[in-house]
């Protein structure tokens, strides 16, 4: 009876990661979609840069993105309008040491330490200098 529950258990953990990487990440962006939260976040450094998309096999591509590190939320993207042409410009858009709202995803923020271990970084939904 115990190599059977041991069994079901490893059965059941597969069938999780498999459906995690399959469909986690959809899950995750259509959550934080439906939940945005806004953070006060002071920024450290900003700079322009590109992450890439490719498997174990090659196949994939490059999305242009800045790369925010902040002093009270860690590191975050921007992606949502960043292209290789401006993607320098959006970066220096962000003051070091200036507060910033910034929007993310609840399920972004609350699953940060396993998103990060597969290295995923919350992504930056909307943003505005703090007044």
């Amino acid at each position: 009876m115990a190599g059977w529950s041991i069994f079901v258990g490893v059965m059941l953990v597969l069938i999780f990661i498999v459906a995690f990487f399959s469909f986690g990440r959809g899950w995750i962006a259509s959550y934080d979609e439906a939940h945005p939260v806004w953070l006060t976040c002071t920024i450290e450094s900003s700079k322009a840069s590109a992450a890439s998309t490719h498997a174990g096999r090659g196949i994939g591509s490059y999305v242009d993105q800045v790369d925010l590190q902040t002093e009270n939320c860690g590191h975050l993207v921007l992606r949502d309008g960043v292209s290789s042409q401006n993607s320098e410009n959006i970066a220096a858009r962000f003051k070091k040491d200036e507060k910033y709202r910034i929007q993310l995803g609840e399920a972004s923020i609350r699953l940060r330490g396993l998103l990060s271990a597969l290295g995923t970084v919350p992504e930056v939904r909307g943003y505005h200098l703090a007044r």
